[in-house]
C-alpha cells in the first residue's frame, strides 16, 4: 500500500529561532520571496560601496548591513524597537564596530539557512 507523504515547510512563528539583541528579543524571519528580495537589494548596495569612499561610506555601508539585519529580524516581546534603530544607535554612540555590525549579519544569514525545514 503506498503511503502518503505530507510536505509542510511553514514554521509557525513560536518555533522560529530567537535573537537577543542587546536585550530586546527577536524571532528570525524565514526568507521568503519578497524577503529575498529585499536582502537582494541590500547585497547589491553593499556591495556598490567603496570603504574609501570616507567617513560617509562607512555610515552607508552600517545602514544597509542595518537593514539586512532589520529584514531578517521580527520584533518579538513587549518593546517596538526595529533591530535597525538599535543597531544605528549603537553605531551612532561607538558602541559597535562596523566589523560587528559584518558579523551580526553573516551570522544571521547562517542561522537563517540553518533554520530552515528540510
Amino acid at each position: 500500500m503506498p503511503r502518503t507523504i505530507h510536505l509542510n515547510c511553514s514554521v509557525a512563528p513560536d518555533e522560529r529561532d530567537i535573537v537577543e539583541l542587546f536585550d530586546k528579543t527577536y524571532r528570525l524571519r524565514p526568507v521568503t520571496r519578497s524577503i529575498q528580495k529585499k536582502l537582494h537589494a541590500i547585497q547589491a548596495s553593499i556591495e556598490q560601496i567603496s570603504e574609501e569612499s570616507g567617513e560617509e561610506g562607512y555610515d552607508q555601508l552600517a545602514d544597509y548591513l542595518a537593514d539586512g539585519i532589520d529584514a531578517l529580524l521580527e520584533i518579538d516581546g513587549a518593546h517596538r524597537t526595529s533591530a535597525k534603530k538599535l543597531l544605528i544607535a549603537k553605531w551612532e554612540a561607538d558602541e559597535l564596530t562596523l566589523d560587528q555590525i559584518e558579523g551580526y549579519y553573516a551570522e544571521l544569514q547562517k542561522s537563517e539557512v540553518e533554520a530552515r525545514p528540510t
